[in-house]
């Protein structure tokens, strides 16, 4: 007998199952917090790339806002020294006629701390601020090069403490001449600090900048928001270390800063613009420790979930492996039966794709064969489409247990209607002439592009043709369609009925057996798959398909004259139909040098994004001056040019590149522009533009005309040319058209338009991605409250209206709000008619803001 206790295999195997699931938890745990750790690196490189874009372009909007804003004050004060030298009167005299003006520039410009008045000595005789009155500017340098200087026109100090209103600021001044050109005095004002600070201040809470400034490239500020307040001197600079602005010159800069702004100390990202013109900058800076925030607040929850999910996974391993022992043979026999499920399922699926995997690529040598007859690469197309099809049918079983597994998934893309049936039709044809039936199709009515499951739809109506088919002796077999709902020219995403009808002379159905036909595995009686053959799931999988695209299928039948099915279908419209053969035009064109002549910042970036994300070089020219600059270099090979520009037009600056003679005489120039009458055409292809596109761009449109436009780089000189030529005059014809067929919108139809055009919102997305979509959107919203506020002003002459109505409008339908676009450009037309904007329109335009920001 021996001594001790007897051996305890089973509890020894359970404490090494126990060990090694403890191993595995261990290196699961290491293998999350490693992944935890990538993600949140990765979080926090998109969010800082992500802040940098916003610092840009909220710096680019602070720099576009302080430009408009000088702007108004000088013309405010050209306006009052024009009106002194027209009327050709004593200062005196005039200074009592010149009040009213300057009152009124007090009222609409609070930007500006008042208009003053100075005789030619530099006294002070009127001015909003009594305090300021009799103050001698008589020996400041810019007021001696004022009076001696004719050439001058106008000057701006640098920021100055005025004791007389206890605040810095910076005196912007114009020559009072008379007739003869003689010095009489000058009408001179001063930025106001506040308001400035006040539009930071409002940057600053709607995004994520901490700090802004207006300063100098030496550092000196003029105005700022978020940093510390000037010394007891009136002395005021960036802190030290904090990057300069750049020149006029310079384009946006972003860089990095370490240490303290305002009352806060961290790690910043540094955005500056210039601001043409000014001599200043506008600087935005971004707290990083403030945007990260929320990426590590993520990172710390991913990390919480990870633990507490694994310490769950634990626990029921745990409650498992107590339970083993009762469950083990029942876990057993579940897998042996899965087991053998997935084995069959594996053995079918690669006896039949095996040699079906063969048949097709022979076939797809054979008809890339280059001496292949046409006829036979027709008859290669239908076996390739055949031999889809029986790897389909083989996937039918498999689509039954997702479809009622819920597993299966509909895809959404762009179909042409017309290939569809013309392919199930090739494919079903041969049949029908074996058996001697005649198969017809009715002409597919327009719009032929549609968007949807097109292998799901080609799915149900090749199992209705073919059922048709194979219950039909005699006779024939009608094929229709139907589109309710939308009609050639339509925008993508319009939502549209299609109809589909299959109708057959065959044997028909028993009125006794019609409720069992969409039943799985099921058919009209025992007997029909012994003559006809089938499996009974087509028509089952063809209901259920119809339901998942919200839709029906319906049928009439009567025995021995035959049967109709009817399918309806919920799609919508596509954007334009695909082209079959060769390359889209985006990708037959060669990278090129592009120069983009516009005038709005967001419009601006948004066509450097979508150029450059094709592989086009692009440069901005901001107005029509620096185009015909641009132009003469002869560096770019295509011109898109803004029609309306503010000072030099975009139709003038065509005329000059035209009339100069240099390098960029000869090249193509496509007009953007968002007025589409013919009048307003026919001037840009007078001052000699090669076509015109109407605003939102048309991406697809700009690909074409620019393919048409632009010579292949190895293209011989003269075929080029006349190929070019013909291309253009079709294309213009194209264009001609399209533009002809947008009617202007009455301010009744406004409420039918949509808010929000988010096909074009993703096209735009799809081009320069998500989140810069999203944050040029958002600024664009931004854009029109401040022309709103601009338009809001009493008095505000018609030639600001229709310029900041303009600007406005171009960034609103270039990022897709077509009911902010029409408002605004009812505003415009009313504008150039002599009609100022009532309060109603202004009222309309705001709750239509308001309504746009709601929705995203």
């Amino acid at each position: 007998m021996a001594d001790g206790p007897p051996p305890r295999p089973r509890r020894t195997s359970r404490n090494a199952i126990t060990a090694v699931v403890a191993f595995a938890y261990l290196v699961l745990l290491v293998v999350v917090a490693t992944g935890n750790w990538l993600t949140a690196d990765q979080d926090r490189q998109a969010v800082l790339q992500a802040a940098e874009r916003s610092a840009a372009a909220t710096a680019l909007l602070l720099a576009e806002h302080a430009d408009r804003t000088i702007h108004a004050i000088d013309l405010h004060m050209h306006s009052i020294a024009e009106t002194f030298r027209t009327e050709d009167g004593s200062l005196e005299e005039f200074i009592g006629r010149a009040r009213l003006l300057a009152e009124a520039g007090d009222g609409r410009l609070p930007q500006a701390l008042g208009f003053a008045i100075t005789d030619e000595a530099g006294i002070v005789r009127h001015a909003a601020n009594p305090a300021t009155i009799g103050l001698d500017f008589g020996r400041h340098p810019q007021f001696v090069r004022m009076a001696s200087d004719r050439s001058v026109r106008y000057v701006h100090s640098r920021p100055m403490l005025m004791p007389q209103i206890g605040q810095r600021a910076v005196v912007m001044a114009w020559p009072l001449r008379d007739r003869a050109g003689r010095f009489r005095g000058a009408v001179g004002t001063m930025l106001n600090p506040e308001y400035f600070a006040t539009v930071m201040s409002r940057l600053a809470a709607s995004g994520p900048a901490h700090a802004a400034a207006i300063a100098y490239p030496d550092g000196t500020i003029v105005a700022a928001h978020g940093l510390d307040a000037p010394d007891a001197r009136g002395e005021w600079s960036l802190p030290v270390g904090l990057p300069l602005p750049p020149d006029e010159s310079a384009a946006v800069a972003t860089s990095g800063f370490d240490g303290t702004l305002g009352d806060r100390s961290s790690r910043w990202i540094i955005a500056t613009a210039a601001i043409p013109g000014f001599g200043q900058a506008a600087m935005v800076a971004i707290d990083c420790d403030e945007v990260l925030a929320p990426v590590i607040e993520r990172a710390l929850l991913l990390a919480a979930f990870s633990v507490g999910g694994l310490l769950v996974l634990a626990l029921l391993s745990w409650i498992v492996l107590r339970s083993y022992r009762a469950q083990a043979r029942a876990l057993a026999a579940a897998q042996a039966a899965s087991q053998a499920k997935t084995a069959f399922i594996g053995v079918l699926s690669h006896e039949i794709r095996t040699p079906m995997n063969a048949i097709l690529g022979m076939n797809r040598l054979l008809r890339t064969a280059p001496d292949l007859p046409e006829r036979l690469r027709y008859h290669t197309q239908v076996i390739r489409s055949a031999g889809d099809n029986l790897v389909t049918v083989l996937n039918d079983m498999l689509d039954m247990s997702k479809i009622e597994a819920g597993q299966l998934e509909l895809e959404r893309a762009d179909f042409d209607l017309e290939q569809l049936a013309d392919e199930v039709v090739a494919l079903h044809r041969p049949t029908a002439a074996e058996k001697g039936l005649e198969l017809r199709v009715a002409p597919i009515p327009s719009p032929p592009m549609l968007r949807g499951d097109a292998v799901r739809i080609q799915q149900i109506l090749g199992n209705l043709v073919g059922n048709a088919i194979k219950f039909t002796n005699a006779g024939r077999i009608d094929v229709e369609f139907a589109i309710a709902g939308a009609a050639r020219g339509d925008p993508a995403g319009r939502p549209a009925v299609l109809h589909m009808e299959v109708r057959d002379t065959g044997v028909g159905i028993p009125a006794d057996r019609r409720g069992r036909l969409f039943q799985p595995f099921s058919q009209a009686d025992s007997s029909t798959t012994r003559r006809f053959g089938g499996t009974g799931l087509g028509l089952a999988i063809c209901r259920r398909l119809t339901e998942m695209m919200d839709g029906t299928i319906e049928f009439d039948s009567e025995e021995g004259r035959g049967s109709c099915f009817r399918v309806r279908l919920m799609l919508t419209t596509a954007e334009t139909r695909r082209q079959r053969d060769g390359a889209a035009p985006a990708a037959r064109l060669r990278p090129l040098s592009i120069l983009v002549a516009e005038d709005s910042a967001l419009n601006q970036e948004l066509m450097r994004e979508a150029l450059q994300a094709v592989g086009h070089r692009v440069t901005i020219a901001e107005s029509g001056t620096a185009a015909v600059t641009e132009a003469e270099s002869g560096r770019h090979d295509l011109i898109l040019m803004d029609v309306r520009m503010p000072g030099m037009d975009g139709v003038e600056a065509t005329r000059r590149i035209r009339a100069g003679g240099g390098a960029g005489a000869g090249l193509p120039i496509i007009g953007l522009t968002a007025d589409a009458t013919e009048a307003q055409r026919e001037e840009c292809l007078a001052a000699g533009m090669e076509a015109v596109l109407v605003k939102p761009v048309d991406f697809a449109r700009l690909w074409q005309l620019a393919a048409s436009l632009v010579p292949a780089a190895d293209a011989a000189a003269a075929p080029a040319t006349a190929t070019a030529t013909t291309s253009v005059a079709e294309a213009m014809q194209a264009a001609a058209a399209a533009e002809m067929e947008v009617a202007m919108v009455t301010s009744d139809a406004f409420s039918g338009m949509p808010l929000v055009d988010h096909k074009r919102r993703e096209r735009t997305a799809a081009a320069i991605g998500a989140e810069q979509e999203g944050r040029l959107f958002a600024a664009m919203l931004d854009s029109v409250a401040e022309t709103i506020a601009v338009l809001a002003k009493p008095g505000l002459p018609l030639d600001d209206v229709r310029a900041a109505a303009h600007r406005a409008k171009g960034a609103a339908a270039n990022l897709g709000s077509p009911r902010i676009a029409g408002l605004l450009e009812a505003i415009d037309t009313a504008a150039r008619a002599g009609t100022p904007p009532s309060g109603a329109d202004i009222e309309r335009l705001r709750e239509t803001l308001e309504a746009v920001s709601a929705t995203v």
